[in-house]
């Protein structure tokens, strides 16, 4: 009698044991049930200018992207030599790439919002847009206010006045302005070239900016 019982304590005892093991979740059960935390992905920012950025250059007429006359394009290259080009390098850019969103024959008037597109298009992470006279008056760019240009005007952002030259430097993810900077020396761009390195400098992620 006696072993009698104790097999059939035993016999209980393995039985509820069996019970728990089968209601019990395993692990891989408590795991697949815990959701998994998704963290949401940084927003870009094109505040400032990583290392080995390409930066754009654009030259308006009334609006509308012109070639840049030589002597132009020596003033942005000798501001460019003075910048290391492992941070940052140059390049203009190019109608065909700003044909892509222009196709037809209709007159955008979002023509200075396409350059940036345009510049985006080169894998340009800002494009810096300069016109003269006409193109720079007061409180305006292109002819228009900064607020018709389709570009994101930062609040608070001060809008320069009229210059010989003006320059807007604008980032093509965003598109917004990060500096207006204007000349007066009608002659060259050494002037605004100057100021516009100042503005890429004050945006650059390293302090090897300069070459």
């Amino acid at each position: 009698m006696t072993k009698t019982k104790t097999f059939s304590l035993s016999h209980a005892a393995l039985i509820a044991i069996a019970a728990i093991i089968a209601f019990a979740p395993n692990a891989s059960a408590l795991e697949a049930n815990v959701p998994t935390p998704r963290l949401k992905p940084a927003p870009y920012s094109d505040a400032l200018i990583p290392s080995g950025a390409k930066v754009g250059i654009a030259r308006i007429e009334d609006g509308r992207l012109r070639a840049a006359p030589f002597d132009e394009l020596r003033d942005w290259a000798t501001m460019s030599l003075t910048i290391n080009p492992a941070q940052v390098s140059f390049a203009p850019v190019s109608p065909i790439a700003l044909a892509k969103f222009t196709p037809t024959q209709i007159d955008s008037s979002n023509k200075i919002d396409e350059i940036r597109l345009a510049a985006a298009e080169q894998g340009m992470s800002h494009v810096i847009i300069y016109g003269r006279e006409g193109d720079a008056q007061w409180n305006s760019f292109g002819g228009m206010a900064l607020d018709n240009t389709g570009l994101t005007v930062p609040a608070g952002h001060r809008l320069s006045p009229k210059g010989k030259v003006k320059a807007l430097i604008v980032g093509t993810y965003s598109g917004t302005i990060y500096g207006t900077v204007t000349s007066q020396d009608g002659e060259s761009l050494t002037e605004l070239t100057t100021r516009v390195k100042t503005v890429l400098g004050a945006m650059s992620v390293t302090s090897q900016f300069t070459a």
